[in-house]
């Protein structure tokens, strides 16, 4: 599906313009793609921090709700580094001739699921979800039931889909709420992956994607890659792992032996094989990083499950 062209939602280019105007955009521009649950907390305080301590402006950020245009405007006219859903931003940004370089983390589909599965989210969280897929244990249903329903339900192709923004942005809107949150009608339930090659060319795009289980190496590779405030991604850890417990070591085993959740995310999962690749030869062609046996992602994800 590799090299399908890409569509462009037509009707957004007024939009654009909406912002002042009173000086030219920076010529710098560097965006990271934060997708939630896949470490990316960690690289966007970095950015932050970096940029404080060396006297810049905050990141410019883009993220999705009803009182984010603004927001996403001002970043797409002055803001040289810009963290969030940056693909909302990719047609504004070429409409405006500016050139950047993307980068994100990527996770293994089943494990970012189920830590989605354990994170309650709080009042002020744009997050709503019911009681019986944020660890309810007063719930009748299993667990591996309620991890179920969140995978088909909720969840689903989540990556494929945030990668995927520019290319079903409702005209005139950076995607507003309700539009990304219900993907598109077409794909609920039916097996049509039309939005799978449109993710696979965005993410050949990136200057970076790093991997969430190899964390330090993809550290190395931003070092090496990303020009941005931060002077050494190196020795910085994810944060926010979640709770560790026997109850869900033994949930993420089920869902990576069940064939119904691998089904449910099936497009992220074939997504995160070409996320591997990329890595593999970005690190390989940056860093000099020597891939025995192919670095299969099966012996990285047994070896970090035997350590989970």
């Amino acid at each position: 599906m590799v090299g399908a062209a890409v569509w462009r939602s037509p009707g957004c280019q007024a939009i654009y313009t909406r912002a002042s105007m009173d000086t030219d955009p920076p010529t710098y521009c560097t965006m990271f793609h934060h997708m939630v649950k896949n470490g990316g907390t960690a690289v966007r305080d970095q950015l932050i921090l970096a940029s404080e301590i060396q006297g810049r402006d905050v990141p410019g950020l883009c993220v999705i709700g009803p009182s984010s245009a603004e927001a996403c405007l001002d970043a797409l006219h002055h803001s040289s580094v810009i963290m969030g859903y940056v693909e909302l931003l990719r047609d504004p940004m070429e409409e405006l001739g500016r050139r950047c370089d993307y980068f994100t983390m990527m996770r293994h589909p089943i494990d970012r699921l189920v830590s989605a599965f354990y994170y309650c989210p709080t009042f002020h969280d744009k997050q709503v979800r019911p009681n019986k897929w944020c660890g309810g244990h007063s719930h009748p249903d299993p667990l591996t039931s309620r991890l179920l329903d969140f995978a088909r339900e909720d969840w689903m192709c989540k990556a494929m889909f945030q990668l995927s923004f520019a290319s079903y942005c409702p005209p005139g809107a950076f995607c507003e709420h309700d539009m990304v949150e219900e993907p598109p009608t077409h794909l609920n339930g039916v097996e049509d992956w039309s939005l799978l090659a449109v993710a696979e060319d965005v993410l050949l795009s990136y200057t970076a994607v790093g991997i969430f289980e190899e964390w330090e190496l993809s550290m190395e590779l931003f070092d090496a890659v990303i020009s941005s405030p931060v002077q050494q991604w190196g020795g910085e850890e994810a944060v926010n792992p979640g709770p560790k417990s026997s109850e869900r070591e033994m949930l993420l085993r089920w869902a990576h032996s069940s064939p119904e959740i691998r089904q449910a995310v099936g497009g992220d999962l074939l997504l995160y094989d070409l996320a591997l690749s990329i890595f593999k030869r970005q690190t390989a062609e940056a860093l000099g990083t020597v891939w025995k046996n192919g670095g299969t992602s099966l012996a990285r994800e047994s070896e970090k499950l035997r350590s989970y």
